[in-house]
């Protein structure tokens, strides 16, 4: 039964065996390393969304009491700022994930630090953490639509079409 084995019963090694060697460990470092940089990169792309918004907050005040005499429903005006924030979201989102998955792809075959020994190393795609992070971003760009319209409805129109040029 042994001999029909697709490898060799010798060339079985246990992760115990092998962590130890340099070569594993600094693989797991640079594993480390790139989780980190994919932390810093989320939080890079929340302080990026604040500041967006806190720039737009003035025109978004003015905007939203000009639509409103027009007719537009604070509903209305609520879904299109968050469809404006939703698409640069998601599509940041969705290229950032995308890309990510492609190039897992091809460093996972790179960073084997024992090739002689088999299986190859082999991608799992996160499915479970990219939904998570999915509903995180819609979660975070509901929250952002909703809050510039709750301090625009509470801005004075008389006072920002004095300041506004």
């Amino acid at each position: 039964a042994l001999a029909r084995l697709p490898h060799p019963p010798f060339a079985t090694v246990t992760a115990e065996q092998v962590q130890d060697l340099p070569a594993v460990t600094a693989a797991i470092d640079t594993f480390l390393a790139v989780n980190a940089l994919g932390i810093v990169s989320a939080l890079l792309a929340v302080v990026g969304l604040v500041l967006y918004l806190q720039t737009r907050q003035r025109s978004e005040a003015l905007s939203y009491a000009l639509a409103t005499r027009m007719g537009l429903s604070a509903r209305g005006h609520r879904r299109a700022l968050l469809l404006e924030i939703g698409a640069m979201v998601g599509i940041a989102f969705t290229l950032g994930a995308g890309l990510a998955l492609i190039a897992g792809g091809f460093t996972a075959p790179r960073v084997d630090p024992i090739a002689t020994i088999p299986p190859a190393p082999f991608v799992v795609a996160p499915v479970a953490l990219i939904a998570g992070a999915a509903g995180l971003v819609a979660l975070l760009t509901w929250c952002a639509a909703a809050i510039p319209i709750r301090t625009a409805a509470a801005a004075d129109l008389g006072a920002l079409m004095r300041v506004a040029e």
